[in-house]
């Protein structure tokens, strides 16, 4: 929750008059608002004007700012309400302390109007829109290991933000590409954190920009490891905060593996791009072509790859960290009892992409020749 004082009177010392609106129903004070933080107005009053009173106005000011447009909340650092409350109305004060001023605001929605002319064609489909903007992030932005720079303008401006600056920027960018999005907040490694929302198709995705940055970039695919989970796949790492009075968050119910099969199946001449998708995410090695179960198929797709002379195998494994050890171990031994010494053979192990699965793992295999 962003930082707040209640105090009876503010702004004393302001010459000027502050912008002033008036409302006769609780939803117009939200819209007012929402629009006062568009333009990041720093002080305003509002005139509720109803016979029924509000009972506790700051509280209720608190909610409307936190069902407020997400980058625009998320805009704010802290803020001070004000009440003044008469027989027939109630005048509210507020003051706003933005993270983000509306220069920079301003700067940012230029920057991402160029950004997306940039990287996305009218022939493109969504499922590529919303790869290319996670890839034009994770490869322009850097984490801020300072936590000093929060915003999307320090993303752009600085090439380096935190978390909310990682989500609002996904956001503006979507946004300026009509994809639905929202910024989602809570917890990430017991830390307070944010990541994202896309609506792709007719099903929701989390997807984590920040994450993909910082992971392990020596992983095969890490950078799309945190990329369309499902609320299942998200819970194992992420837990969400929903603030009183924000606006509910979708559900996210479908599997993006499970999405993509069933988009091939409609639409035949989509398979190209998905399997592109697939192999560039790393999902292609949960598909049964690029898995092997057992130790027999672990021993065939390894022989098979030093008759050949291939250098490079990768491939899914069925099974947990434990049992393929073991069966990697039993191959490689038979492999240089047949006659094979000539091959020396490089094996890791990584979880499986995208998805946290459980039952398998992830096979590099590296061969190099006499």
């Amino acid at each position: 929750m962003k930082p707040v004082s209640i105090i009876p009177f503010i702004m004393t010392t302001m010459t000027q008059p502050l912008p002033h609106a008036s409302a006769k129903t609780v939803a117009a004070i939200g819209t007012i608002i929402d629009n006062m933080l568009q333009h990041r107005t720093a002080a305003f009053q509002i005139t509720y004007e109803e016979k029924k009173r509000i009972t506790d106005p700051a509280n209720l000011v608190t909610e409307l700012l936190h069902g407020a447009s997400d980058p625009h909340f998320h805009a704010i650092s802290h803020y001070q309400i004000g009440t003044a409350v008469y027989a027939t109305k109630t005048i509210l004060t507020i003051e706003i302390f933005y993270l983000e001023d509306i220069n920079q605001l301003n700067y940012v929605n230029q920057r991402v109007q160029q950004i997306v002319a940039q990287i996305i064609t009218p022939t493109m489909h969504l499922h590529q829109k919303i790869m290319v903007i996670h890839d034009w992030i994770t490869t322009n932005v850097h984490y801020d290991h300072t936590l000093q720079r929060r915003t999307a303008y320090d993303a752009l401006m600085h090439k380096s933000t935190v978390c909310s600056g990682y989500a609002s920027l996904f956001w503006h960018l979507c946004r300026a590409a009509a994809i639905p999005c929202r910024i989602v907040t809570g917890t990430g490694k017991f830390e307070a954190h944010a990541w994202n929302m896309v609506q792709l198709d007719n099903y929701w995705y989390h997807i984590d920009s920040t994450w993909s940055t910082v992971e392990d970039t020596h992983t095969p695919f890490s950078v799309y490891r945190f990329y369309l989970l499902n609320d299942k796949e998200l819970q194992r790492t992420h837990k969400v905060t929903v603030l009183s009075g924000q606006k509910p968050l979708p559900h996210a119910q479908m599997q993006y593996r499970e999405h993509l099969q069933q988009l091939g199946r409609a639409i035949p001449r989509l398979r190209s791009m998905i399997q592109q998708i697939q192999q560039k995410t790393g999902l292609a090695y949960l598909e049964p072509e690029y898995t092997v179960v057992g130790i027999a198929q672990l021993h065939k797709r390894i022989t098979q790859a030093i008759q050949k002379q291939q250098t490079h195998v990768l491939f899914g494994y069925r099974g947990t960290a434990h049992s393929a050890q073991q069966d990697l171990r039993d191959v490689l031994n038979d492999v240089k009892s047949q006659q094979m010494r000539s091959a020396t053979i490089k094996v890791m192990l990584y979880p499986m992409p995208h998805g946290f699965t459980d039952d398998g793992m992830l096979v590099d295999v590296q061969i190099s020749y006499a």
